[in-house]
């Protein structure tokens, strides 16, 4: 009969049946079947092990206190792990099934209780396997932060921990290709090295990436540079909402040469990647019909034209032996000709809002019985320190409408929109969120504080649980205004938005009261961060990364609050309170440099100051 799984067990197993008794460990553990054991499982075993001071011997034959045995009647990444009072059993069919045994085997040896100095693994059964066979994160490095290696790796060590299978990294200009550098020379691209050494280590942890290059829309940081414009639909440029000042921004359709410079970005990235798939992009192509394919739109529509682009670029990824991925936001607009597609593309539904309408697009194209993904977000961007409701709603319907629709899996976005000046710590919450629950969707939903203690626990090893309570209330505090914003929170616009007159079309319903309420959640936050630094002065970056969000966000709050007083233009506030603003933006500025760089290149950084530096100016 199942059980409750312990509450620290992530993801939670499908099947968990506590059984009486314990298996006390020795000092050093013997393991049988020692040749199926993944090594990074079997090191992170060892880790958790070595926590209590028990080593981990070679094989030690039928006697073994750990033994893996091969069951070909399981799926490649289910297994079924059983704790008796003299052996633990470890059953899969495939490397990736004791990948993800070995981890739970060592989340379980990570809270067993000890007696006497002694280790005991209370006894139990567990039947596990994934709810859906796409289990995937997608991490902005294009706006602008692109992380160093370093963070990849711990990047993808967690996201195995969690049991994902996929990782792409969204990419418009900051690939090194060859011949083309002045696109991402100032801006500490990927190499084709570090992705080919990125390629192996996610293998080794059992996640696929898959390459991701924006096609069609998103491409301004290549149209911009002369040698490039003419490719544009809008040479002389358009207003959109990643620039400060209007840019080309769309490649044109209906030029050929544009095939000619997407065969040369494929041939250099796709190689790199040991994954069948690829994700091209083609989304939210603003520009389409306002330039040189004026006249086939109006012949044709957006539609039509759009259409035969993307079978155009679907031909050139099946050439090269890879299945396409694309955005689905442009043919959802248009739902009539989802059956035109061709049968072996994958559109990627997305949508960033609790109430996104996911039934109704997974409903639409799953009639068509195409393969498609659902893409939620973590809703750390435009946020400065995450909105927490949000994220929750929004992963939640995503899992529930792509199971009910028979989805290939699910894609959880974390996108870096004006600046990306969260730190990497803020999505978390929402990396975690959507890992427990592609695994294993028929668990309940997490609660909130059951979300609190596993960030404590698996993300900044914090028995106290402060930090993972200070990270939450960080995500309650724009929501706690009571406007919602698409994409977006209100003291994130009240920080972007600040040198134009106050207020902007999002905040024309702020009020004082709801500004009060943040500030008393922003109160909790920063109480919760100072039990945490008291007691874990190791964790000093995520720490001062916590703090930074925190000032941040109380400086966007003290100007809206006396731009609510006192409307206008950013230049009609007092003389002294702009004093204090401009010294309080070259203090932050300051610190996010520093902690910029702890986690990611430099490249972005000049790009995403600007969003204070613009402040600064206009005051």
């Amino acid at each position: 009969m199942s059980s409750a799984a312990p509450a620290h067990l992530l993801p939670r197993p499908r099947v968990f049946e506590p059984r009486e008794g314990s298996l006390a460990l020795p000092a050093e553990v013997s393991l049988a079947g020692e040749s199926l054991a993944p090594s990074r499982a079997r090191a992170r075993l060892e880790e958790a092990l070595a926590r209590f001071e028990v080593g981990l011997t070679e094989p030690g034959g039928s006697a073994a206190l750990l033994r893996l045995e091969r069951r070909a009647d399981l799926g490649e990444e289910a297994y079924e792990l059983e704790v008796h009072p003299g052996h633990v059993t470890l059953a899969a069919a495939a490397p990736a099934g004791f990948h993800h045994a070995l981890g739970t085997l060592a989340q379980l040896l990570e809270d067993a209780p000890t007696l006497g100095g002694t280790l005991l693994l209370p006894c139990l059964r567990i039947e596990d396997r994934p709810g859906f066979r796409v289990r995937g994160a997608m991490l902005d490095i294009s706006r602008n932060r692109v992380p160093t290696m370093g963070s990849l790796f711990a990047l993808v060590e967690k996201l195995s921990r969690w049991k994902y299978n996929q990782l792409q990294l969204y990419t418009e200009h900051t690939f090194a290709y060859a011949g083309h550098e002045e696109v991402w020379r100032d801006w500490s691209p990927m190499t084709p090295e570090e992705i080919r050494e990125l390629d192996r280590f996610c293998a080794e942890h059992f996640i696929e990436l898959v390459p991701n290059q924006q096609s069609f829309g998103h491409m301004h940081h290549w149209l911009k540079h002369e040698r490039y414009n003419d490719l544009a639909e809008v040479p002389a440029g358009v207003d959109h909402p990643f620039h400060f000042t209007p840019e080309p921004f769309s490649l044109n359709p209906r030029d050929g040469r544009v095939f000619d410079l997407l065969e040369d970005l494929y041939d250099q990235l796709l190689p790199c990647f040991s994954s069948d798939d690829f994700n091209v992009g083609l989304d939210e192509t603003f520009d389409l019909g306002q330039g040189r394919s004026a006249q086939a739109v109006k012949k044709r529509g957006v539609d039509g034209v759009y259409l035969e682009f993307l079978g155009q670029v679907a031909r050139r990824v099946k050439e090269r032996g890879k299945r396409m991925h694309f955005w689905a936001d442009i043919l959802l607009n248009h739902p009539e000709r989802v059956g035109e597609l061709p049968v072996d593309v994958v559109p990627n539904l997305w949508g960033y809002e609790a109430h996104h309408p996911f039934a109704k697009e997974c409903a639409h194209v799953s009639s068509f019985e195409l393969d498609f993904v659902v893409c939620p977000g973590t809703s750390s961007w435009q946020t400065i320190g995450g909105r927490l409701a949000n994220m929750r709603g929004n992963i939640a319907s995503a899992v529930q409408h792509a199971r009910a629709s028979g989805a290939l899996g699910l894609l959880v976005t974390d996108w870096g929109d004006r600046g990306h000046l969260q730190p990497m710590p803020v999505s978390d919450a929402g990396w975690l969120t959507l890992g427990a629950a592609a695994w294993n969707p028929d668990a309940p939903a997490l609660t909130e504080s059951e979300l609190e203690m596993l960030l404590s626990r698996h993300v900044h090893d914090d028995p106290t649980g402060a930090m993972g309570r200070a990270w939450v209330e960080l995500a309650r505090v724009g929501e706690a205004c009571g406007v919602e914003i698409h994409n977006a929170s209100p003291l994130s616009i009240a920080l972007t938005r600040a040198p134009e007159a106050f207020p902007c079309e999002e905040l024309t319903e702020l009020t004082r009261e709801g500004l009060d309420r943040a500030e008393d959640v922003l109160a909790r936050a920063a109480s919760e961060r100072s039990r945490q630094r008291a007691r874990a002065p190791r964790t000093e970056l995520v720490v001062d990364e916590h703090a930074w969000c925190e000032r941040t966000l109380r400086f966007a709050l003290d100007m809206a609050r006396e731009r609510l007083a006192a409307p206008g233009a950013p230049g009609q506030v007092a003389a002294a309170t702009r004093g204090r603003w401009k010294a309080e933006i070259n203090s932050l500025l300051d610190e996010l440099r520093g902690l910029w760089t702890a986690r990611s290149r430099p490249g972005g950084l000049a790009s995403s100051t600007r969003w204070f530096t613009r402040i600064r100016d206009s005051l």
